[in-house]
């Protein structure tokens, strides 16, 4: 993982969309397909979020991956490749696309891309900044994501003749290394795919062609689906965090 300086970040916040209005010809084709054609619609619509061409790298792109393994893909946003943002994903859920989150966390990873291994139907985050390394680990299952375990370490830093200074939490509390390493060590075995987020343009819609698009894929999402941009400032906030928590104990020390 690389150490970039954290970057402040600007909200542009949450919206919540009006509810489909569906016929019976829609409700036929409420699939996956036509859930993720609406979410992508709606994000390029978005004021503020950039959509390229098909051969523009930096802007914002979308990706699929089957985490769980259920024969339903999750669809992964992503507004760019700056490290201060990460990916939203979604799942499909009786036709509707659900913002996937565990608590407020609602972005995952960072330059644009997460971690994901489908064996174990996880999502790994990893976060760098100001020295300071964040490694989030979580499940999904049956729809909903559960955080595993959260790993916190600030050694790099410090320069090579202070490491010894370092702190190392596990959740939220100070342990020491060697209980960290032992915590960590199971997630270090787990082979990761490290670029999930960016495999397609935002106007690409082809791997969505299952259903053409149409009026129907331009309608807004259900109300069960929120809409979101934050996940620049998720990952600002996680970083601030972990930097003010390490600032306090330093004084105390």
């Amino acid at each position: 993982m690389k150490r970039i300086a954290l970057i402040p970040a600007l909200v542009l916040g949450m919206q919540l969309l009006s509810p489909l209005s569906a016929g019976a010809d829609d409700t036929a084709e409420q699939t996956w397909h036509l859930a993720y054609q609406k979410v992508l619609t709606a994000y390029s619509r978005m004021q503020g979020f950039e959509i390229g061409s098909t051969d523009d790298s930096y802007g914002a792109r979308w990706d699929l991956c089957d985490i769980d393994c259920d024969g339903t893909p999750e669809l992964f946003i992503s507004p760019d490749d700056s490290h201060v943002n990460g990916v939203m994903i979604y799942t499909c859920i009786a036709g509707n696309p659900v913002l996937l989150q565990c608590g407020s966390q609602q972005a995952f990873g960072e330059n644009g891309v997460t971690a994901v291994n489908t064996d174990e139907h996880m999502i790994g985050s990893f976060h760098t900044g100001s020295g300071i390394e964040l490694r989030t680990f979580y499940k999904l299952e049956n729809g909903k994501l559960t955080q595993l375990d959260s790993f916190m370490s600030d050694i790099e830093s410090y320069p090579d003749d202070e490491k010894s200074k370092a702190a190392w939490e596990l959740n939220s509390r100070n342990v020491r290394k060697e209980q960290f390493d032992a915590a960590l060590e199971p997630y270090t075995k787990i082979v990761w795919r490290e670029d999930v987020g960016r495999s397609y343009a935002f106007i690409d819609r082809s791997p969505l062609a299952a259903v053409k698009h149409s009026a129907a894929a331009d309608a807004p999402p259900d109300m069960k689906f929120a809409l979101t941009w934050g996940s620049a400032a998720a990952l600002t906030v996680s970083l601030i965090a972990a930097i003010v928590s390490i600032i306090g104990r330093r004084k105390k020390a």
